[in-house]
Protein backbone atom coordinates (compact mmCIF):
# COMPACT_ATOMS: atom_id res chain seq x y z
CA UNK A 1 0.00 0.00 0.00
CA UNK A 2 1.48 3.64 -1.01
CA UNK A 3 -0.02 6.48 1.05
CA UNK A 4 1.09 10.05 0.54
CA UNK A 5 0.69 13.57 2.24
CA UNK A 6 0.20 15.52 -1.10
CA UNK A 7 1.32 18.74 0.15
CA UNK A 8 4.41 19.83 -2.16
CA UNK A 9 7.87 20.41 -0.91
CA UNK A 10 7.04 24.43 -1.90
CA UNK A 11 4.21 24.64 0.49
CA UNK A 12 6.30 23.21 3.59
CA UNK A 13 5.05 26.31 5.49
CA UNK A 14 1.81 26.10 5.16
CA UNK A 15 -1.15 25.29 7.98
CA UNK A 16 -4.34 25.77 6.86
CA UNK A 17 -6.72 23.46 7.43
CA UNK A 18 -6.79 21.54 4.34
CA UNK A 19 -10.17 19.65 4.55
CA UNK A 20 -13.13 17.95 2.45
CA UNK A 21 -11.16 15.85 0.45
CA UNK A 22 -12.11 14.60 -3.24
CA UNK A 23 -10.06 12.49 -5.35
CA UNK A 24 -10.07 12.04 -9.94
CA UNK A 25 -7.69 9.37 -11.02
CA UNK A 26 -7.95 9.14 -15.40
CA UNK A 27 -9.00 5.74 -16.32
CA UNK A 28 -6.88 6.59 -19.75
CA UNK A 29 -3.77 6.95 -17.80
CA UNK A 30 -3.81 6.20 -13.90
CA UNK A 31 -0.52 8.83 -14.13
CA UNK A 32 -2.85 11.64 -14.05
CA UNK A 33 -4.40 11.90 -10.49
CA UNK A 34 -5.85 15.02 -9.38
CA UNK A 35 -7.16 15.65 -5.83
CA UNK A 36 -8.96 18.43 -4.47
CA UNK A 37 -9.56 20.04 -0.80
CA UNK A 38 -10.65 23.30 0.60
CA UNK A 39 -7.40 24.77 -0.02
CA UNK A 40 -6.80 28.56 -0.79
CA UNK A 41 -4.46 29.86 -2.99
CA UNK A 42 -1.23 30.18 -1.24
CA UNK A 43 -0.40 33.71 -3.24
CA UNK A 44 -3.73 35.16 -2.69
CA UNK A 45 -4.40 34.83 -6.29
CA UNK A 46 -8.34 34.62 -8.41
CA UNK A 47 -8.36 30.62 -8.73
CA UNK A 48 -8.62 28.11 -5.87
CA UNK A 49 -5.95 24.93 -6.60
CA UNK A 50 -6.02 21.44 -7.34
CA UNK A 51 -3.31 19.03 -6.19
CA UNK A 52 -2.44 17.28 -9.53
CA UNK A 53 0.08 13.83 -9.96
CA UNK A 54 1.54 12.66 -13.28
CA UNK A 55 3.55 10.05 -11.94
CA UNK A 56 0.55 7.67 -10.06
CA UNK A 57 0.49 9.68 -6.89
CA UNK A 58 4.75 9.49 -6.43
CA UNK A 59 4.85 13.27 -6.22
CA UNK A 60 2.71 16.10 -6.10
CA UNK A 61 2.29 19.63 -7.34
CA UNK A 62 -0.54 22.73 -6.72
CA UNK A 63 -2.34 23.76 -9.55
CA UNK A 64 -4.54 26.62 -9.34
CA UNK A 65 -7.15 26.42 -11.42
CA UNK A 66 -10.42 26.61 -10.32
CA UNK A 67 -12.20 29.69 -10.54
CA UNK A 68 -13.69 32.07 -7.55
CA UNK A 69 -10.57 31.74 -4.97
CA UNK A 70 -11.88 32.51 -1.56
CA UNK A 71 -10.41 31.96 2.04
CA UNK A 72 -11.38 28.07 1.86
CA UNK A 73 -10.86 27.88 -1.68
CA UNK A 74 -13.82 26.75 -2.75
CA UNK A 75 -16.98 25.89 -0.21
CA UNK A 76 -17.52 22.31 -1.71
CA UNK A 77 -15.44 20.64 -4.56
CA UNK A 78 -15.54 16.71 -6.11
CA UNK A 79 -14.38 15.77 -9.39
CA UNK A 80 -13.95 12.56 -11.58
CA UNK A 81 -12.52 12.20 -15.06
CA UNK A 82 -14.46 10.82 -17.95
CA UNK A 83 -13.80 7.27 -18.67
CA UNK A 84 -11.73 7.59 -22.27
CA UNK A 85 -12.19 11.04 -23.11
CA UNK A 86 -9.31 12.07 -20.34
CA UNK A 87 -11.57 15.55 -19.87
CA UNK A 88 -11.53 16.25 -15.77
CA UNK A 89 -15.14 17.23 -14.96
CA UNK A 90 -15.90 19.27 -11.17
CA UNK A 91 -18.72 20.73 -9.67
CA UNK A 92 -18.05 23.71 -6.95
CA UNK A 93 -19.58 25.89 -4.46
CA UNK A 94 -17.42 29.07 -5.45
CA UNK A 95 -15.16 30.43 -2.67
CA UNK A 96 -16.74 33.71 -3.24
CA UNK A 97 -20.00 32.86 -3.36
CA UNK A 98 -22.52 30.53 -1.08
CA UNK A 99 -25.11 31.39 -3.30
CA UNK A 100 -23.34 30.61 -6.30
CA UNK A 101 -21.98 27.07 -7.86
CA UNK A 102 -20.67 26.25 -11.38
CA UNK A 103 -19.47 22.81 -13.46
CA UNK A 104 -16.12 23.16 -14.72
CA UNK A 105 -14.03 21.17 -17.14
CA UNK A 106 -10.13 20.56 -18.70
CA UNK A 107 -8.32 18.52 -20.77
CA UNK A 108 -4.90 19.38 -18.64
CA UNK A 109 -5.07 19.84 -15.46
CA UNK A 110 -1.34 19.75 -14.95
CA UNK A 111 -0.89 22.81 -17.11
CA UNK A 112 -2.23 25.04 -14.64
CA UNK A 113 -4.80 26.94 -17.05
CA UNK A 114 -8.51 27.73 -15.62
CA UNK A 115 -10.94 25.46 -16.35
CA UNK A 116 -13.68 25.85 -18.39
CA UNK A 117 -17.20 26.51 -16.72
CA UNK A 118 -19.98 24.49 -18.69
CA UNK A 119 -22.84 25.47 -16.26
CA UNK A 120 -23.34 27.71 -13.52
CA UNK A 121 -26.48 28.52 -10.81
CA UNK A 122 -26.57 32.01 -9.36
CA UNK A 123 -28.64 33.02 -6.05
CA UNK A 124 -29.85 29.81 -4.81
CA UNK A 125 -27.93 27.91 -2.45
CA UNK A 126 -26.44 24.53 -3.08
CA UNK A 127 -25.11 21.83 -0.78
CA UNK A 128 -22.57 19.40 -1.63
CA UNK A 129 -22.39 18.99 -5.34
CA UNK A 130 -20.90 15.57 -6.02
CA UNK A 131 -19.83 14.60 -9.57
CA UNK A 132 -20.14 10.98 -11.55
CA UNK A 133 -19.24 10.22 -14.91
CA UNK A 134 -19.11 7.57 -17.59
CA UNK A 135 -18.50 7.15 -21.11
CA UNK A 136 -20.56 5.48 -23.52
CA UNK A 137 -18.82 2.97 -24.88
CA UNK A 138 -21.18 1.67 -27.92
CA UNK A 139 -24.06 2.79 -29.76
CA UNK A 140 -24.64 6.00 -31.56
CA UNK A 141 -23.55 7.66 -28.67
CA UNK A 142 -20.27 6.06 -28.36
CA UNK A 143 -17.59 8.30 -26.76
CA UNK A 144 -20.01 10.27 -24.98
CA UNK A 145 -19.39 11.70 -21.48
CA UNK A 146 -22.08 11.38 -19.37
CA UNK A 147 -21.99 13.95 -16.22
CA UNK A 148 -24.27 13.71 -13.31
CA UNK A 149 -23.99 15.98 -10.12
CA UNK A 150 -25.67 15.26 -7.17
CA UNK A 151 -26.71 18.08 -5.28
CA UNK A 152 -29.26 19.45 -2.48
CA UNK A 153 -30.59 23.18 -3.89
CA UNK A 154 -32.41 25.01 -1.26
CA UNK A 155 -34.56 27.00 -3.66
CA UNK A 156 -37.65 28.99 -1.98
CA UNK A 157 -40.51 26.67 -2.27
CA UNK A 158 -42.86 27.15 0.60
CA UNK A 159 -46.12 25.39 1.75
CA UNK A 160 -48.18 25.04 0.10
CA UNK A 161 -46.61 23.05 -3.04
CA UNK A 162 -46.12 20.16 -4.65
CA UNK A 163 -42.28 20.49 -4.59
CA UNK A 164 -42.00 21.78 -1.27
CA UNK A 165 -38.48 20.57 0.57
CA UNK A 166 -38.22 18.74 -2.31
CA UNK A 167 -34.67 19.51 -2.67
CA UNK A 168 -32.43 16.40 -3.47
CA UNK A 169 -31.36 16.96 -7.30
CA UNK A 170 -29.56 15.55 -10.07
CA UNK A 171 -27.83 18.31 -12.45
CA UNK A 172 -26.98 15.93 -15.84
CA UNK A 173 -25.89 16.28 -19.24
CA UNK A 174 -26.03 13.42 -22.11
CA UNK A 175 -22.66 15.32 -23.70
CA UNK A 176 -20.48 17.11 -21.31
CA UNK A 177 -17.59 17.39 -23.94
CA UNK A 178 -19.69 18.85 -26.30
CA UNK A 179 -19.21 22.93 -26.89
CA UNK A 180 -21.99 24.34 -24.60
CA UNK A 181 -23.75 21.27 -23.18
CA UNK A 182 -26.96 21.04 -22.47
CA UNK A 183 -27.74 20.38 -18.67
CA UNK A 184 -31.47 19.77 -16.78
CA UNK A 185 -32.14 19.26 -13.40
CA UNK A 186 -33.84 16.50 -12.04
CA UNK A 187 -35.68 16.42 -8.28
CA UNK A 188 -35.17 12.73 -7.05
CA UNK A 189 -38.03 12.94 -3.91
CA UNK A 190 -41.19 11.78 -4.67
CA UNK A 191 -42.70 12.12 -1.24
CA UNK A 192 -44.60 15.07 -0.17
CA UNK A 193 -43.58 16.89 3.00
CA UNK A 194 -46.00 18.52 5.59
CA UNK A 195 -45.77 21.76 7.37
CA UNK A 196 -46.28 20.88 10.61
CA UNK A 197 -43.44 18.73 10.75
CA UNK A 198 -40.99 21.50 9.48
CA UNK A 199 -42.20 24.49 11.69
CA UNK A 200 -38.58 24.93 13.24
CA UNK A 201 -37.07 24.94 9.73
CA UNK A 202 -37.88 25.76 5.68
CA UNK A 203 -38.97 22.14 3.91
CA UNK A 204 -35.63 20.75 2.86
CA UNK A 205 -33.68 17.67 2.73
CA UNK A 206 -30.10 16.54 3.71
CA UNK A 207 -27.24 17.98 1.79
CA UNK A 208 -26.03 14.55 0.42
CA UNK A 209 -26.85 13.36 -2.65
CA UNK A 210 -24.64 10.64 -4.18
CA UNK A 211 -25.07 9.52 -7.82
CA UNK A 212 -23.50 6.21 -8.73
CA UNK A 213 -23.71 5.29 -12.93
CA UNK A 214 -22.42 2.03 -14.67
CA UNK A 215 -21.16 1.39 -18.14
CA UNK A 216 -24.51 -0.30 -18.93
CA UNK A 217 -26.52 3.02 -18.38
CA UNK A 218 -27.85 2.14 -14.82
CA UNK A 219 -27.73 5.26 -12.78
CA UNK A 220 -28.38 5.00 -9.21
CA UNK A 221 -28.70 8.07 -6.50
CA UNK A 222 -29.22 7.65 -2.59
CA UNK A 223 -30.38 10.92 -0.47
CA UNK A 224 -31.67 11.78 2.87
CA UNK A 225 -35.52 11.97 2.54
CA UNK A 226 -36.15 14.42 5.59
CA UNK A 227 -39.76 13.45 7.69
CA UNK A 228 -39.49 16.19 10.14
CA UNK A 229 -37.32 18.85 11.89
CA UNK A 230 -37.23 19.86 15.55
CA UNK A 231 -35.40 22.72 16.88
CA UNK A 232 -33.96 21.97 20.25
CA UNK A 233 -32.83 24.95 21.22
CA UNK A 234 -29.19 24.50 21.22
CA UNK A 235 -28.22 25.27 17.12
CA UNK A 236 -28.55 21.64 16.65
CA UNK A 237 -31.49 20.53 14.30
CA UNK A 238 -33.02 17.01 15.13
CA UNK A 239 -34.38 15.49 11.85
CA UNK A 240 -36.33 12.41 11.03
CA UNK A 241 -35.57 11.22 7.67
CA UNK A 242 -35.94 8.00 4.81
CA UNK A 243 -32.59 6.76 3.41
CA UNK A 244 -34.07 6.80 -0.70
CA UNK A 245 -32.28 4.89 -3.21
CA UNK A 246 -33.40 6.51 -7.02
CA UNK A 247 -32.45 4.03 -10.25
CA UNK A 248 -32.77 5.13 -13.64
CA UNK A 249 -32.11 2.55 -16.54
CA UNK A 250 -31.48 4.58 -19.42
CA UNK A 251 -28.96 7.23 -18.64
CA UNK A 252 -30.79 9.40 -16.63
CA UNK A 253 -33.50 9.33 -19.55
CA UNK A 254 -36.27 7.77 -19.07
CA UNK A 255 -39.48 9.36 -19.44
CA UNK A 256 -39.88 9.30 -15.88
CA UNK A 257 -36.53 10.15 -14.98
CA UNK A 258 -34.80 8.23 -11.93
CA UNK A 259 -38.68 6.37 -11.17
CA UNK A 260 -37.47 2.72 -12.63
CA UNK A 261 -37.34 1.80 -8.87
CA UNK A 262 -40.86 1.99 -7.06
CA UNK A 263 -40.50 1.25 -3.23
CA UNK A 264 -42.10 -2.02 -2.28
CA UNK A 265 -44.28 -0.51 0.27
CA UNK A 266 -45.76 2.86 -0.50
CA UNK A 267 -45.43 2.73 -3.95
CA UNK A 268 -43.97 5.95 -5.11
CA UNK A 269 -40.54 5.90 -7.08
CA UNK A 270 -37.68 5.62 -4.96
CA UNK A 271 -37.40 2.44 -2.43
CA UNK A 272 -36.70 3.28 1.29
CA UNK A 273 -33.14 1.66 2.37
CA UNK A 274 -34.35 2.54 5.89
CA UNK A 275 -37.54 4.68 7.74
CA UNK A 276 -37.28 7.05 10.36
CA UNK A 277 -33.35 7.22 10.41
CA UNK A 278 -32.80 10.16 13.11
CA UNK A 279 -29.56 12.78 12.12
CA UNK A 280 -28.57 15.78 14.44
CA UNK A 281 -27.98 18.38 11.80
CA UNK A 282 -25.60 19.45 13.08
CA UNK A 283 -24.26 17.60 16.02
CA UNK A 284 -20.74 17.17 17.32
CA UNK A 285 -17.98 14.07 16.76
CA UNK A 286 -15.39 15.17 18.33
CA UNK A 287 -14.15 18.83 16.69
CA UNK A 288 -16.14 17.60 13.49
CA UNK A 289 -19.74 18.53 12.57
CA UNK A 290 -22.36 15.16 11.56
CA UNK A 291 -25.45 15.78 10.05
CA UNK A 292 -26.06 12.62 7.79
CA UNK A 293 -23.44 10.30 5.85
CA UNK A 294 -23.65 8.94 2.69
CA UNK A 295 -21.60 6.68 0.61
CA UNK A 296 -22.98 4.54 -2.95
CA UNK A 297 -21.29 2.34 -5.13
CA UNK A 298 -22.48 -0.11 -8.13
CA UNK A 299 -20.77 -3.05 -9.22
CA UNK A 300 -19.07 -2.60 -12.30
CA UNK A 301 -19.05 -6.30 -13.34
CA UNK A 302 -22.88 -6.56 -12.49
CA UNK A 303 -25.29 -3.33 -12.18
CA UNK A 304 -28.07 -5.21 -10.22
CA UNK A 305 -25.28 -5.18 -7.41
CA UNK A 306 -24.88 -1.61 -5.02
CA UNK A 307 -24.15 -0.64 -1.68
CA UNK A 308 -24.91 2.18 0.45
CA UNK A 309 -23.70 3.13 3.52
CA UNK A 310 -25.39 5.81 5.36
CA UNK A 311 -25.28 7.34 8.89
CA UNK A 312 -28.00 7.35 11.97
CA UNK A 313 -27.32 8.93 15.61
CA UNK A 314 -28.32 6.62 18.96
CA UNK A 315 -29.47 9.05 21.41
CA UNK A 316 -28.33 8.35 24.97
CA UNK A 317 -26.77 4.76 23.00
CA UNK A 318 -23.56 5.03 25.26
CA UNK A 319 -25.23 6.02 28.72
CA UNK A 320 -26.90 9.00 29.84
CA UNK A 321 -25.65 12.06 27.21
CA UNK A 322 -23.29 9.96 25.73
CA UNK A 323 -25.00 9.97 21.71
CA UNK A 324 -23.03 7.16 19.20
CA UNK A 325 -23.38 8.03 15.90
CA UNK A 326 -23.58 4.84 13.83
CA UNK A 327 -22.41 3.89 10.03
CA UNK A 328 -24.49 1.42 8.43
CA UNK A 329 -23.44 -0.88 5.35
CA UNK A 330 -25.78 -3.16 3.03
CA UNK A 331 -26.39 -4.31 -0.18
CA UNK A 332 -28.83 -5.09 -2.53
CA UNK A 333 -28.31 -7.87 -5.28
CA UNK A 334 -31.99 -6.91 -7.54
CA UNK A 335 -30.76 -3.18 -8.57
CA UNK A 336 -31.99 -1.80 -5.11
CA UNK A 337 -35.44 -2.88 -4.75
CA UNK A 338 -34.13 -5.14 -1.53
CA UNK A 339 -31.82 -4.90 0.60
CA UNK A 340 -30.13 -7.11 2.84
CA UNK A 341 -31.52 -7.41 6.54
CA UNK A 342 -28.65 -7.11 8.85
CA UNK A 343 -25.77 -4.75 8.14
CA UNK A 344 -22.84 -5.74 6.61
CA UNK A 345 -20.80 -3.53 9.20
CA UNK A 346 -21.90 -1.06 11.87
CA UNK A 347 -19.12 1.41 12.74
CA UNK A 348 -19.50 3.13 15.80
CA UNK A 349 -18.76 6.55 15.76
CA UNK A 350 -18.16 6.72 12.40
CA UNK A 351 -18.17 9.58 9.14
CA UNK A 352 -16.63 9.98 5.49
CA UNK A 353 -18.06 6.58 4.56
CA UNK A 354 -16.36 6.01 0.83
CA UNK A 355 -17.29 2.84 -1.37
CA UNK A 356 -15.38 1.28 -4.29
CA UNK A 357 -15.87 -2.18 -6.11
CA UNK A 358 -13.22 -3.18 -8.43
CA UNK A 359 -13.52 -5.21 -11.77
CA UNK A 360 -13.36 -8.51 -9.92
CA UNK A 361 -16.30 -7.31 -7.67
CA UNK A 362 -14.34 -7.05 -4.42
CA UNK A 363 -15.58 -3.91 -2.25
CA UNK A 364 -13.15 -1.38 -0.47
CA UNK A 365 -14.74 0.45 2.43
CA UNK A 366 -13.74 3.84 3.54
CA UNK A 367 -14.32 5.64 6.69
CA UNK A 368 -13.27 7.64 9.40
CA UNK A 369 -14.07 7.00 13.20
CA UNK A 370 -13.73 8.43 16.45
CA UNK A 371 -11.79 6.44 18.91
CA UNK A 372 -12.23 6.88 22.94
CA UNK A 373 -9.29 5.61 25.19
CA UNK A 374 -8.84 6.44 28.82
CA UNK A 375 -9.25 10.21 28.58
CA UNK A 376 -8.37 11.34 24.91
CA UNK A 377 -10.01 10.62 21.46
CA UNK A 378 -8.29 9.69 18.42
CA UNK A 379 -9.09 9.90 14.67
CA UNK A 380 -8.84 6.62 13.00
CA UNK A 381 -8.91 6.33 9.24
CA UNK A 382 -9.93 2.86 7.95
CA UNK A 383 -9.97 0.89 4.81
CA UNK A 384 -11.67 -2.66 4.85
CA UNK A 385 -12.12 -5.11 2.31
CA UNK A 386 -13.97 -7.95 1.51
CA UNK A 387 -14.68 -9.79 -1.58
CA UNK A 388 -17.67 -11.90 -0.23
CA UNK A 389 -19.47 -9.72 1.97
CA UNK A 390 -18.79 -11.98 4.86
CA UNK A 391 -14.86 -11.92 5.62
CA UNK A 392 -13.40 -8.41 6.15
CA UNK A 393 -9.95 -7.46 6.20
CA UNK A 394 -10.31 -3.80 8.04
CA UNK A 395 -6.74 -2.30 8.07
CA UNK A 396 -6.06 1.10 10.03
CA UNK A 397 -4.25 3.65 7.70
CA UNK A 398 -3.84 6.47 10.36
CA UNK A 399 -4.53 7.05 14.23
CA UNK A 400 -3.92 10.79 15.45
CA UNK A 401 -4.97 12.71 18.03
CA UNK A 402 -8.76 14.56 17.96
CA UNK A 403 -8.28 17.49 19.82
CA UNK A 404 -5.60 18.91 17.97
CA UNK A 405 -5.17 21.42 16.04
CA UNK A 406 -7.62 23.47 16.85
CA UNK A 407 -10.76 23.33 14.42
CA UNK A 408 -10.60 26.93 12.13
CA UNK A 409 -13.41 26.21 10.81
CA UNK A 410 -16.63 23.61 9.31
CA UNK A 411 -15.51 20.79 8.42
CA UNK A 412 -12.78 19.84 9.97
CA UNK A 413 -11.97 16.64 8.18
CA UNK A 414 -14.02 17.07 5.80
CA UNK A 415 -18.14 16.31 4.79
CA UNK A 416 -16.36 13.33 2.86
CA UNK A 417 -13.36 11.08 1.99
CA UNK A 418 -13.33 8.93 -1.22
CA UNK A 419 -12.41 6.01 -2.91
CA UNK A 420 -12.66 5.09 -6.23
CA UNK A 421 -11.24 2.00 -8.74
CA UNK A 422 -9.29 1.63 -12.07
CA UNK A 423 -9.59 -2.05 -12.78
CA UNK A 424 -8.59 -3.92 -9.94
CA UNK A 425 -7.01 -1.25 -8.31
CA UNK A 426 -8.14 1.26 -5.74
CA UNK A 427 -7.12 4.76 -5.10
CA UNK A 428 -8.28 7.14 -2.40
CA UNK A 429 -7.91 10.12 -0.12
CA UNK A 430 -8.46 11.17 3.41
CA UNK A 431 -7.74 14.10 5.31
CA UNK A 432 -6.58 14.03 9.13
CA UNK A 433 -4.02 15.34 11.47
CA UNK A 434 -0.21 16.07 9.48
CA UNK A 435 1.75 15.40 13.33
CA UNK A 436 4.87 13.33 11.35
CA UNK A 437 4.56 10.41 13.30
CA UNK A 438 5.33 7.04 11.83
CA UNK A 439 3.53 5.17 14.58
CA UNK A 440 0.03 7.13 13.41
CA UNK A 441 0.44 5.24 10.39
CA UNK A 442 0.48 1.29 10.57
CA UNK A 443 0.37 1.03 6.72
CA UNK A 444 3.67 3.78 6.46
CA UNK A 445 3.64 6.88 4.78
CA UNK A 446 5.94 9.21 2.78
CA UNK A 447 5.78 13.08 3.18
CA UNK A 448 6.43 15.49 0.55
CA UNK A 449 6.52 18.54 3.02
CA UNK A 450 9.77 19.49 4.98
CA UNK A 451 9.71 16.99 8.16
CA UNK A 452 11.51 15.02 10.21
CA UNK A 453 9.89 11.67 11.48
CA UNK A 454 12.64 11.04 14.11
CA UNK A 455 12.03 14.56 15.91
CA UNK A 456 8.14 14.45 14.71
CA UNK A 457 8.29 17.87 13.73
CA UNK A 458 7.45 19.53 10.39
CA UNK A 459 9.41 22.70 9.55
CA UNK A 460 8.79 25.50 6.69
CA UNK A 461 10.64 25.46 2.90
CA UNK A 462 13.83 26.77 4.51
CA UNK A 463 13.93 23.51 6.78
CA UNK A 464 14.68 25.09 10.00
CA UNK A 465 11.82 27.27 11.12
CA UNK A 466 8.80 24.73 12.65
CA UNK A 467 5.56 24.55 11.61
CA UNK A 468 2.75 23.31 13.39
CA UNK A 469 0.64 20.50 12.77
CA UNK A 470 -2.33 20.60 10.52
CA UNK A 471 -5.30 18.86 8.51
CA UNK A 472 -3.72 17.65 5.24
CA UNK A 473 -5.11 15.75 2.49
CA UNK A 474 -3.42 12.19 2.49
CA UNK A 475 -2.85 9.73 -1.10
CA UNK A 476 -3.63 6.00 -1.34
CA UNK A 477 -3.55 3.26 -3.65
CA UNK A 478 -3.43 -0.69 -3.44
CA UNK A 479 -4.64 -3.52 -4.79
CA UNK A 480 -7.23 -5.56 -3.25
CA UNK A 481 -5.93 -6.94 0.73
CA UNK A 482 -8.13 -10.36 1.27
CA UNK A 483 -8.56 -10.85 4.87
CA UNK A 484 -5.75 -13.42 6.95
CA UNK A 485 -7.20 -17.05 6.91
CA UNK A 486 -8.77 -17.68 10.54
CA UNK A 487 -6.85 -20.88 10.87
CA UNK A 488 -6.95 -20.86 14.42
CA UNK A 489 -9.81 -23.91 15.36
CA UNK A 490 -12.49 -23.37 18.39
CA UNK A 491 -10.65 -24.46 21.57
CA UNK A 492 -13.37 -27.59 21.80
CA UNK A 493 -11.87 -28.37 18.51
CA UNK A 494 -8.03 -29.12 20.28
CA UNK A 495 -9.45 -31.87 22.35
CA UNK A 496 -9.77 -34.54 20.16
CA UNK A 497 -6.16 -33.55 18.47
CA UNK A 498 -4.06 -33.80 22.40
CA UNK A 499 -6.00 -37.05 22.45
CA UNK A 500 -4.61 -38.28 19.20
CA UNK A 501 -1.31 -36.89 20.08
CA UNK A 502 -0.95 -38.15 23.75
CA UNK A 503 0.04 -41.27 21.71
CA UNK A 504 3.27 -39.74 20.41
CA UNK A 505 4.09 -37.67 23.59
CA UNK A 506 3.61 -41.05 26.08
CA UNK A 507 5.80 -43.12 23.29
CA UNK A 508 8.87 -40.57 24.19
CA UNK A 509 8.11 -37.85 21.63
CA UNK A 510 7.06 -34.17 22.01
CA UNK A 511 4.84 -32.31 19.51
CA UNK A 512 3.72 -28.17 18.53
CA UNK A 513 0.87 -26.96 16.60
CA UNK A 514 2.35 -23.98 14.36
CA UNK A 515 0.08 -21.14 13.25
CA UNK A 516 -0.83 -22.31 10.33
CA UNK A 517 -1.83 -25.38 12.27
CA UNK A 518 0.78 -27.91 11.20
CA UNK A 519 1.95 -30.29 13.48
CA UNK A 520 5.93 -30.53 13.84
CA UNK A 521 7.20 -33.45 16.41
CA UNK A 522 10.39 -32.71 18.59
CA UNK A 523 12.19 -34.89 20.64
CA UNK A 524 13.94 -38.41 20.98
CA UNK A 525 13.06 -41.72 19.62
CA UNK A 526 12.41 -43.48 16.39
CA UNK A 527 9.46 -41.42 14.99
CA UNK A 528 8.03 -44.46 12.54
CA UNK A 529 4.90 -44.71 10.55
CA UNK A 530 2.60 -44.56 14.16
CA UNK A 531 4.12 -41.14 14.38
CA UNK A 532 3.47 -40.41 11.10
CA UNK A 533 -0.13 -41.23 10.61
CA UNK A 534 -1.03 -39.16 14.44
CA UNK A 535 0.01 -36.24 13.18
CA UNK A 536 -1.27 -36.65 9.70
CA UNK A 537 -4.99 -37.46 11.33
CA UNK A 538 -4.33 -34.90 14.09
CA UNK A 539 -3.92 -32.03 11.19
CA UNK A 540 -6.64 -33.42 9.57
CA UNK A 541 -9.26 -33.03 12.69
CA UNK A 542 -7.80 -29.67 13.10
CA UNK A 543 -8.32 -28.85 9.19
CA UNK A 544 -12.01 -29.72 9.64
CA UNK A 545 -12.61 -26.98 12.04
CA UNK A 546 -11.50 -24.09 9.38
CA UNK A 547 -14.59 -23.33 7.13
CA UNK A 548 -12.91 -21.87 4.27
CA UNK A 549 -10.60 -22.50 1.35
CA UNK A 550 -7.37 -23.29 3.46
CA UNK A 551 -9.16 -25.56 5.85
CA UNK A 552 -9.75 -27.72 2.52
CA UNK A 553 -6.83 -27.56 1.87
CA UNK A 554 -5.09 -28.39 4.91
CA UNK A 555 -8.23 -31.67 5.06
CA UNK A 556 -6.60 -32.44 1.37
CA UNK A 557 -3.17 -32.06 1.81
CA UNK A 558 -3.56 -34.65 5.16
CA UNK A 559 -5.32 -37.31 3.87
CA UNK A 560 -3.08 -37.50 1.05
CA UNK A 561 -0.33 -37.69 3.51
CA UNK A 562 -1.98 -40.67 4.89
CA UNK A 563 -2.72 -42.38 1.58
CA UNK A 564 1.37 -41.90 0.73
CA UNK A 565 2.13 -43.65 3.97
CA UNK A 566 0.06 -46.35 3.38
CA UNK A 567 0.86 -47.18 -0.17
CA UNK A 568 4.74 -46.74 1.48
CA UNK A 569 3.93 -49.27 4.60
CA UNK A 570 1.89 -51.83 1.44
CA UNK A 571 4.67 -51.96 -0.58
CA UNK A 572 6.88 -52.93 2.49
CA UNK A 573 4.34 -55.28 3.62
CA UNK A 574 4.05 -57.08 0.21
CA UNK A 575 7.64 -57.43 0.13
CA UNK A 576 7.76 -59.13 4.00
CA UNK A 577 5.00 -61.28 2.44
CA UNK A 578 6.76 -62.34 -0.57
CA UNK A 579 10.01 -62.94 1.45
CA UNK A 580 8.10 -64.86 3.49
CA UNK A 581 6.49 -66.94 0.67
CA UNK A 582 9.79 -67.88 -0.28
CA UNK A 583 11.10 -69.42 2.83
Amino acid sequence: MKIVNVIPPAMSGESHQDSGPNIAVNPNNTNEIVISALTPDPNGGPNAPVYVSTDGGDTWTMKSIIPHNGPMGTFGITLKYGQTSNELYAGIVKGTDLYASEILRTKHPAGGITMTELDSTQQISIEQPYVAAATVSSGPDAGKDRLYVGMNVLKSEPFPGPDAGKTSTIKQTMDAQAGAPLFSSISLDSRDKSAPAFQDSGPRNGPQVRPAVHNDGTVYAVFYSWKTWADPGDGNGLVTSDVVIVRDDNWGQSTNPYGSLIDSGDGQAGQRIAIGVRIQFYGRLGQERVGGELAIAVDPTNSSNVYVAWAEVEFGGGGPGIDINWLHLRKSIDRGQTWSDEDLLAIRNGKNPGLAINDKGQIGFLYQQLKRSHNSQKWQTHLAFSADDTHWNDMVLATVPAATPLRQFFPYIGDYANIMTVGDTFYGVFCTNNFPSLANFPQGVHYQRNHNFVTKKLFALDGHTEVAPSIDPFFFKTGFIPPKPNLKPPLKDYSSVIFILFGIINDGGGVYIDPSGHIHIVGPGDPGPLWGYLVSLAEYRLATAINNKSGLEMQKLALQNVINMANTQIAQINDQLGQMRGE
